[in-house]
């Protein structure tokens, strides 16, 4: 029998060999051995619900994904997720074999004594945790292969910026005539590998209603400032105490969802 990983991981294992501090965090508690005892057994549990939780609200958000194949990403990472709890019920059932041998739990002979477990109670928890494996391992198989290779065949119909200047290029466009993109440097000469999270430093200038507003990257935040609530000051340079952070972090996001986050902020 083959050791290679089926197909469907992939999309998770190549996306989680890359740069990503949770993943990082997590594979150093694992590859320095310190699994060993209750405490971070139940810890390392918990932050896995909790990372499960988080996924769920990062999905409720109609931008969190963007194409087919960032959606074939996720769903690889999700039925591996539900692999893996296969796997950690079938320990489960490992753990309490080997709790029962040491004589730390299970049957006993005065089953009125205070916290007990009654006879049978432990042989019945390794066989639902048992039957519980079972049944995800039957969804992985039936559905993993399918789900992932049907989101990977999705064309998918939108082009994204590859860098900062080619958000502002698209962004201007769909803003329309009230919109004038202030470019700062020479064409090819912004370099995306030098990125500080202040972008190629072009901006937006906006018309809204008679305000002129402008759109800039600072700080890794993509940012908006009316020029009316500017402050000069004794260095001939303008200070502004208000200003608006989209909800919006990442620096190719997709055109659509910057301009709908601006007009928001603007209707604010």
């Amino acid at each position: 029998m083959s050791d290679a990983l089926p197909d469907w991981r992939a999309p998770y294992v190549t996306t989680a060999g890359e740069d990503n501090e949770f993943v990082t965090d997590i594979r150093s508690v694992v590859e320095g051995g310190y699994l060993t005892d209750p405490t971070l057994t139940i810890e390392m549990a918990c932050a896995a619900a909790e990372a499960s939780e988080a996924v769920t609200r990062a999905l409720d958000h109609p931008w969190a994904l963007y194409t087919p194949q960032q959606a074939a990403t996720v769903a690889s990472a999700l039925f591996a997720q539900l692999s893996a709890t296969a796997d950690s019920l079938r320990g489960m059932q490992r753990v309490l074999g080997a709790m029962a041998d040491r004589g730390d739990a299970g049957r006993t002979d005065d089953s009125t004594t205070a916290g007990a477990a009654p006879a049978g109670a432990l042989a019945d928890a390794v066989g639902h945790l048992g039957e519980a494996a079972r049944q995800l391992e039957a969804v992985v198989t039936g559905h993993a292969h399918s789900s992932v290779h049907a989101l990977q065949a999705t064309p998918s119909n939108v082009t994204l910026p590859q860098d900062v200047h080619e958000a502002f290029v698209a962004l201007a466009g769909l803003l329309g005539e009230d919109a004038t993109l202030n470019v700062h440097h020479e064409p090819g000469a912004y370099d995306p590998d030098d990125e500080d999270g202040f972008g190629c430093g072009c901006d937006i200038d906006i018309l809204h209603e008679g305000e002129k507003y402008n759109f800039h990257r600072g700080d890794c935040c993509w940012t908006m400032i009316r020029l009316s609530d500017g402050r000069p000051t004794k260095h001939g340079t303008v200070s502004y105490d208000i200003w608006a952070e989209l909800p919006v972090r990442l620096a190719t996001a997709h055109p659509h969802q910057l301009a709908q986050a601006i007009r928001d902020s603007l209707a604010a």
